[in-house]
């Protein structure tokens, strides 16, 4: 916990923010816009492999077809500290446009404008 004289020199919101979040705020000030995987990415997270379900099968729609892809260790951690980060208005969110491919189009993650 920092002293009273410490808490003085630092800005009031960095006061409240883990030091996860001041990497992403030093990282998205640096580099504009990035998607969680690319954050995950520069921070030096390894992948793994995560199996997922994409659709059932029309013949017999029950059984379910497997995929596996690879997805980073803790992106949701990333992904939760981003989210408390767009509560405090902070960053905010920006949905890409579709690349044609099946699934969501991808989020990108921005520090706020202030106006």
């Amino acid at each position: 916990m920092a002293s009273k004289t410490e808490s003085k020199d630092i800005p009031i919101q960095q006061q409240y923010l883990s030091s996860l979040q001041l990497r992403l705020l030093e990282l998205l000030r640096a580099n504009g816009p990035l998607t969680r995987d690319q954050i995950c990415e520069v921070f030096g997270f390894e992948k793994h492999q995560v199996k997922v379900s994409i659709y059932p099968d029309k013949k017999h729609p029950l059984r379910k077809h497997y995929e596996t892809i690879e997805q980073y260790y803790k992106r949701t951690t990333i992904y939760d500290n981003l989210r408390k980060l767009q509560k405090t208005g902070i960053v905010e969110e920006i949905r890409g446009k579709s690349n044609g491919k099946r699934g969501r189009p991808p989020e990108f993650w921005k520090i706020r404008e202030v106006k």
